[in-house]
Protein backbone atom coordinates (compact mmCIF):
# COMPACT_ATOMS: atom_id res chain seq x y z
CA UNK A 1 0.00 0.00 0.00
CA UNK A 2 1.78 3.18 -1.14
CA UNK A 3 2.52 5.89 1.38
CA UNK A 4 -0.26 9.25 1.15
CA UNK A 5 2.51 11.43 1.84
CA UNK A 6 5.45 10.69 -0.18
CA UNK A 7 2.70 10.59 -3.14
CA UNK A 8 1.91 14.46 -2.06
CA UNK A 9 6.01 15.08 -2.10
CA UNK A 10 6.59 13.04 -5.76
CA UNK A 11 4.01 14.98 -7.16
CA UNK A 12 5.27 18.38 -5.71
CA UNK A 13 8.66 18.00 -7.20
CA UNK A 14 8.01 18.01 -11.02
CA UNK A 15 6.77 21.61 -10.47
CA UNK A 16 10.12 23.00 -9.37
CA UNK A 17 11.49 23.04 -13.04
CA UNK A 18 8.65 24.41 -14.45
CA UNK A 19 8.98 27.37 -11.42
CA UNK A 20 12.64 27.78 -12.38
CA UNK A 21 11.93 28.23 -16.17
CA UNK A 22 8.79 30.55 -15.87
CA UNK A 23 11.15 32.42 -13.14
CA UNK A 24 13.62 33.01 -15.72
CA UNK A 25 11.43 34.20 -18.27
CA UNK A 26 10.33 36.69 -16.17
CA UNK A 27 13.75 37.84 -15.80
CA UNK A 28 14.60 37.67 -19.36
CA UNK A 29 11.62 39.89 -20.15
CA UNK A 30 11.92 42.39 -17.66
CA UNK A 31 15.86 43.15 -18.74
CA UNK A 32 14.82 42.89 -22.76
CA UNK A 33 12.06 45.41 -21.74
CA UNK A 34 14.32 47.49 -19.91
CA UNK A 35 17.06 47.46 -23.14
CA UNK A 36 14.25 47.71 -25.75
CA UNK A 37 12.02 50.87 -23.84
CA UNK A 38 13.40 54.41 -23.07
CA UNK A 39 11.64 56.99 -21.83
CA UNK A 40 7.73 56.45 -21.22
CA UNK A 41 7.61 53.46 -22.69
CA UNK A 42 8.42 54.19 -25.86
CA UNK A 43 10.73 52.41 -28.25
CA UNK A 44 13.57 53.76 -29.70
CA UNK A 45 13.98 55.08 -33.07
CA UNK A 46 10.56 54.76 -33.71
CA UNK A 47 8.37 57.19 -36.13
CA UNK A 48 6.51 59.14 -33.06
CA UNK A 49 5.32 61.21 -35.73
CA UNK A 50 1.88 59.39 -34.67
CA UNK A 51 1.82 61.50 -31.61
CA UNK A 52 0.84 64.88 -33.19
CA UNK A 53 -1.66 63.53 -35.96
CA UNK A 54 -3.65 60.55 -35.89
CA UNK A 55 -6.09 58.91 -37.21
CA UNK A 56 -8.11 58.37 -33.86
CA UNK A 57 -7.00 61.84 -32.75
CA UNK A 58 -9.19 64.56 -31.94
CA UNK A 59 -10.39 65.18 -35.52
CA UNK A 60 -12.24 62.67 -36.41
CA UNK A 61 -12.98 60.89 -39.64
CA UNK A 62 -14.98 62.80 -42.06
CA UNK A 63 -18.71 60.64 -42.20
CA UNK A 64 -21.10 60.82 -45.63
CA UNK A 65 -23.72 61.42 -43.67
CA UNK A 66 -22.03 64.16 -41.67
CA UNK A 67 -24.18 67.00 -41.88
CA UNK A 68 -22.78 70.35 -42.27
CA UNK A 69 -23.70 73.40 -39.61
CA UNK A 70 -22.54 76.32 -41.87
CA UNK A 71 -21.12 77.86 -38.84
CA UNK A 72 -17.11 76.72 -40.31
CA UNK A 73 -16.37 75.40 -37.19
CA UNK A 74 -16.22 71.39 -37.29
CA UNK A 75 -13.22 69.97 -38.82
CA UNK A 76 -13.36 66.04 -40.25
CA UNK A 77 -9.85 64.45 -41.17
CA UNK A 78 -10.35 63.39 -45.04
CA UNK A 79 -7.48 60.96 -45.34
CA UNK A 80 -4.38 60.73 -43.61
CA UNK A 81 -0.25 60.33 -45.48
CA UNK A 82 2.25 58.67 -43.52
CA UNK A 83 4.77 60.20 -45.99
CA UNK A 84 5.88 63.52 -46.30
CA UNK A 85 3.95 66.37 -47.52
CA UNK A 86 4.37 67.07 -51.34
CA UNK A 87 3.95 71.13 -51.25
CA UNK A 88 7.50 70.98 -48.79
CA UNK A 89 10.61 69.07 -49.45
CA UNK A 90 11.27 66.10 -47.73
CA UNK A 91 12.15 66.80 -44.04
CA UNK A 92 12.51 63.91 -42.26
CA UNK A 93 11.40 59.87 -43.32
CA UNK A 94 9.44 59.88 -39.97
CA UNK A 95 6.17 62.43 -41.38
CA UNK A 96 2.70 63.00 -42.47
CA UNK A 97 0.10 64.91 -43.02
CA UNK A 98 -3.79 64.52 -42.92
CA UNK A 99 -5.87 66.79 -45.12
CA UNK A 100 -8.87 67.94 -42.91
CA UNK A 101 -11.98 69.74 -44.25
CA UNK A 102 -14.28 72.27 -42.78
CA UNK A 103 -17.47 70.86 -42.98
CA UNK A 104 -19.09 74.42 -42.93
CA UNK A 105 -17.38 75.80 -46.11
CA UNK A 106 -16.34 72.50 -47.21
CA UNK A 107 -12.86 74.52 -47.44
CA UNK A 108 -9.38 72.14 -46.86
CA UNK A 109 -6.83 72.17 -44.51
CA UNK A 110 -3.43 70.68 -44.11
CA UNK A 111 -1.86 69.33 -40.53
CA UNK A 112 1.78 68.50 -41.43
CA UNK A 113 4.54 66.78 -38.85
CA UNK A 114 7.81 66.01 -39.03
CA UNK A 115 9.34 63.64 -36.47
CA UNK A 116 12.79 63.79 -35.33
CA UNK A 117 14.90 61.82 -32.80
CA UNK A 118 18.16 63.80 -32.51
CA UNK A 119 18.58 67.31 -32.06
CA UNK A 120 21.08 67.26 -34.47
CA UNK A 121 18.64 66.29 -37.79
CA UNK A 122 16.22 68.62 -36.23
CA UNK A 123 18.35 71.86 -36.28
CA UNK A 124 19.61 70.68 -39.85
CA UNK A 125 16.43 70.49 -41.24
CA UNK A 126 14.88 73.33 -39.22
CA UNK A 127 17.65 75.70 -40.98
CA UNK A 128 16.77 73.91 -44.57
CA UNK A 129 13.32 74.14 -44.06
CA UNK A 130 13.65 78.03 -43.32
CA UNK A 131 15.40 79.03 -46.88
CA UNK A 132 13.22 76.84 -48.63
CA UNK A 133 10.57 78.90 -46.65
CA UNK A 134 12.25 82.42 -47.24
CA UNK A 135 13.04 81.38 -51.23
CA UNK A 136 9.62 80.22 -52.10
CA UNK A 137 6.96 82.82 -50.15
CA UNK A 138 7.39 85.26 -46.99
CA UNK A 139 7.94 84.69 -43.56
CA UNK A 140 7.69 86.59 -39.88
CA UNK A 141 7.13 85.68 -36.41
CA UNK A 142 3.62 85.99 -35.21
CA UNK A 143 1.74 85.49 -31.76
CA UNK A 144 -1.28 83.80 -31.84
CA UNK A 145 -4.34 84.63 -29.49
CA UNK A 146 -5.31 81.24 -28.89
CA UNK A 147 -8.38 81.93 -26.28
CA UNK A 148 -11.11 82.42 -28.89
CA UNK A 149 -9.89 79.24 -30.63
CA UNK A 150 -10.18 77.29 -27.22
CA UNK A 151 -13.65 78.84 -26.10
CA UNK A 152 -15.17 77.80 -29.54
CA UNK A 153 -13.72 74.19 -29.40
CA UNK A 154 -14.84 74.02 -25.41
CA UNK A 155 -18.47 75.23 -26.42
CA UNK A 156 -19.26 72.33 -28.95
CA UNK A 157 -17.45 69.90 -26.57
CA UNK A 158 -20.23 70.79 -24.14
CA UNK A 159 -22.78 70.97 -27.03
CA UNK A 160 -22.19 67.24 -28.92
CA UNK A 161 -20.71 65.80 -25.21
CA UNK A 162 -17.44 65.22 -26.76
CA UNK A 163 -14.30 63.77 -25.23
CA UNK A 164 -11.94 65.89 -22.80
CA UNK A 165 -9.95 68.52 -25.10
CA UNK A 166 -6.22 69.16 -24.04
CA UNK A 167 -5.60 72.92 -23.84
CA UNK A 168 -3.09 74.58 -26.03
CA UNK A 169 -0.93 77.82 -24.18
CA UNK A 170 -3.53 80.99 -24.64
CA UNK A 171 -0.45 82.23 -26.36
CA UNK A 172 1.71 80.42 -28.99
CA UNK A 173 3.98 82.06 -30.92
CA UNK A 174 4.88 80.34 -34.87
CA UNK A 175 6.75 81.32 -38.22
CA UNK A 176 3.73 82.56 -40.61
CA UNK A 177 4.14 81.49 -43.95
CA UNK A 178 2.71 82.21 -47.34
CA UNK A 179 3.63 81.02 -50.35
CA UNK A 180 2.42 80.12 -53.68
CA UNK A 181 -1.03 77.77 -52.88
CA UNK A 182 -0.56 77.72 -48.97
CA UNK A 183 -0.32 79.97 -46.17
CA UNK A 184 -0.10 78.92 -42.24
CA UNK A 185 1.55 78.51 -39.23
CA UNK A 186 4.92 76.37 -38.64
CA UNK A 187 5.76 75.21 -34.58
CA UNK A 188 9.36 73.89 -33.68
CA UNK A 189 7.70 71.40 -30.57
CA UNK A 190 10.65 70.50 -28.60
CA UNK A 191 10.84 67.35 -26.21
CA UNK A 192 6.91 66.99 -26.04
CA UNK A 193 7.44 63.18 -24.82
CA UNK A 194 9.34 64.10 -21.57
CA UNK A 195 12.64 65.86 -20.55
CA UNK A 196 15.13 63.48 -20.86
CA UNK A 197 14.36 61.92 -24.68
CA UNK A 198 15.82 63.37 -27.76
CA UNK A 199 12.25 63.85 -29.59
CA UNK A 200 11.60 66.94 -31.84
CA UNK A 201 8.70 67.99 -34.38
CA UNK A 202 7.88 70.10 -37.13
CA UNK A 203 4.65 70.89 -37.50
CA UNK A 204 2.42 73.11 -39.97
CA UNK A 205 -0.75 74.01 -40.06
CA UNK A 206 -2.35 75.50 -43.25
CA UNK A 207 -4.84 75.88 -46.06
CA UNK A 208 -5.20 74.71 -49.02
CA UNK A 209 -5.40 76.91 -52.41
CA UNK A 210 -6.04 80.16 -50.19
CA UNK A 211 -2.82 82.36 -49.36
CA UNK A 212 -4.44 85.28 -47.53
CA UNK A 213 -3.75 84.50 -44.18
CA UNK A 214 -5.77 87.21 -42.41
CA UNK A 215 -8.76 86.00 -43.71
CA UNK A 216 -7.76 82.09 -43.07
CA UNK A 217 -5.82 82.86 -39.58
CA UNK A 218 -9.27 82.25 -37.12
CA UNK A 219 -10.30 78.75 -38.63
CA UNK A 220 -6.32 77.82 -38.51
CA UNK A 221 -6.51 78.92 -34.62
CA UNK A 222 -9.75 76.78 -34.44
CA UNK A 223 -7.82 73.84 -36.64
CA UNK A 224 -4.49 73.72 -33.96
CA UNK A 225 -7.01 74.05 -30.78
CA UNK A 226 -8.85 71.21 -31.95
CA UNK A 227 -5.74 69.02 -33.08
CA UNK A 228 -4.38 69.46 -29.94
CA UNK A 229 -3.74 65.78 -28.63
CA UNK A 230 -1.93 64.87 -25.74
CA UNK A 231 1.75 65.30 -27.33
CA UNK A 232 0.78 67.98 -29.55
CA UNK A 233 2.13 71.01 -27.77
CA UNK A 234 4.02 69.44 -25.09
CA UNK A 235 7.53 70.28 -24.08
CA UNK A 236 8.16 73.99 -25.40
CA UNK A 237 6.87 75.24 -28.16
CA UNK A 238 8.66 77.76 -30.66
CA UNK A 239 8.71 79.36 -34.18
CA UNK A 240 11.25 78.09 -36.37
CA UNK A 241 14.59 79.25 -35.03
CA UNK A 242 16.97 81.78 -37.29
CA UNK A 243 14.43 83.00 -39.56
CA UNK A 244 14.94 86.89 -40.93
Amino acid sequence: MSDPEKEIQKKKFPMIPVLIIVGVCIVIAVVFLRLTLIGPGLPPNADLSYLALQQDGPIKICNPLMNSTGTNLDFCLENLHEQNYPVFHELSPKSRYGIVKDTGSGDEFVIAVWYFDTKENFVREEAQLLKYLENNGNISTVDLDMRSGQDTIKMEILEKTRETQYVVSPKLRATAYTGRNTTGYFFAVKKPVSSDREDYFIEYYGSIGKTNLSSQAPLLRMLIAENNDYYTFRGTEDPLANES
